[in-house]
């Protein structure tokens, strides 16, 4: 599909992050084997909390609302410069990661959500060798249907079949067209939720 990068998330490092119990897994995952799913969703792959990193990376960040959350509709930024994608690396404390959807998605998102459109392009992501870790497929809001919408005790076995032949490691579709299948199927069946969209996401 046609693409380019929507912003960028700082994330907590996957690697310190708990693995899910079998119930949690159950029910939402369409591979319940999958111990810790990577996604969009701060709710299942959460932000950093450093304030300060925050203010160094992201040219457009300014600051946590009253509830201690930011005032970017969906948390993503502008890079204050490209030579960081080249330097910024996920450490023990947090992970940079780009988040890319189509062409007529990123149009929808940035005019819902009055977010700056990115700085940086998917051909200089990859130029810089960034790791591309699947695709989610998530709402207007990032709350992904993959790993946070009860999928896994509500498909069926059919269903379940086909989708999780194309599942990654992490938990995310590795096809472009697989997801946008998934996307559409969950479009209606969970309609307030509806339109579900695509995400690429990728890490340095």
């Amino acid at each position: 599909m046609p693409e380019q990068l929507l912003g960028f998330h700082l994330r907590a490092n996957f690697s310190s992050l708990p693995n899910w119990d079998s119930v949690r897994r159950a029910t939402h995952l369409l591979n319940p084997t999958v111990q810790n799913p990577l996604s969009v969703d701060e709710s299942i792959w959460p932000r950093s909390t450093d304030i300060e990193k925050h203010k160094t990376l992201f040219e457009d960040y300014y600051g946590e609302s009253s509830h201690g959350v930011s005032t970017n509709g969906l948390n993503l930024y502008k890079l204050r410069n490209k030579e960081l994608l080249q330097t910024s690396r996920d450490s023990a404390q947090d992970a940079l990661l780009a988040v890319s959807a189509s062409d007529l998605d990123v149009n929808a998102l940035i005019e819902h959500h009055k977010i700056e459109r990115s700085n940086v392009s998917l051909k200089d992501i990859r130029r810089q060798q960034w790791s591309f870790l699947g695709f989610d497929v998530a709402d207007d809001w990032l709350t992904s249907g993959l790993s946070n919408c009860g999928q896994g005790r509500a498909m069926s076995e059919d269903d379940r079949r086909t989708f999780q032949s194309d599942l990654n490691s992490s938990g995310l579709f590795q096809s472009a067209d697989t997801a946008t299948k998934f996307a559409l199927l969950l479009s209606s069946r969970i309609p307030e939720h509806s339109p579900f969209r695509v995400f690429g996401m990728w890490m340095r």
